[in-house]
């Protein structure tokens, strides 16, 4: 994103509540030329506060399932309205219905995911929340994969709730 709009003089403003993740973010910008266009923070989801009419689009990947309270994905999602400018976007995927076995035995592994979500609720809020915008996607995506998860074979199943929305 940040190289697409490196001439626009586009400053790419970049949340993680990941110390390691904004480094790799830091190293990456400078390998992709594009170090002036982009800002990085680490900072926690539940505490960090969006200013008002700040922002023309704002994308929240896997990050709201990580939230340490329902309340509090509802408020992070109402900052992100309220921080969006008219005719601004918002993009927000969050995986749901999360569930890990091993292979071998079938037995549940914790997810570890801090606020686990179902597909339905996911959608209900979204539509709440974003009611007078324009929804060009609100789509629940099954999702399967075997995969190694702290040493073991598991197969990771989920739904992930892909939506996409334009402020009037």
């Amino acid at each position: 994103m940040a190289k697409e709009l490196r001439l626009s003089g586009v400053v790419v403003d970049c949340y993680d509540m990941l110390d390691s993740a904004i480094e790799l973010l830091t190293s990456y910008s400078e390998k992709f030329d594009v170090k002036e266009n982009i800002a990085g923070k680490c900072v926690d989801i539940d505490s960090f506060e969006i200013q008002a009419d700040y922002y023309d689009a704002i994308l929240a990947i896997s990050v709201l399932e990580h939230s340490k309270s329902f309340e509090r994905i509802q408020s992070t999602l109402e900052q992100m309205v309220r921080g969006t400018r008219a005719g601004g976007v918002n993009r927000v995927t969050v995986s749901t219905d999360r569930r890990a076995t091993e292979c071998d035995t079938g037995n549940k592994i914790e997810t570890r995911v801090e606020t686990p979500m179902s597909k339905e609720q996911v959608k209900e809020l979204l539509e709440k929340t974003y009611a007078g915008w324009t929804i060009d996607r609100l789509s629940l995506m099954p999702y399967k994969e075997d995969l190694e998860l702290e040493g073991r074979m598991v197969t990771w199943t989920c739904t992930d709730v892909s939506f996409l929305a334009r402020k009037a």
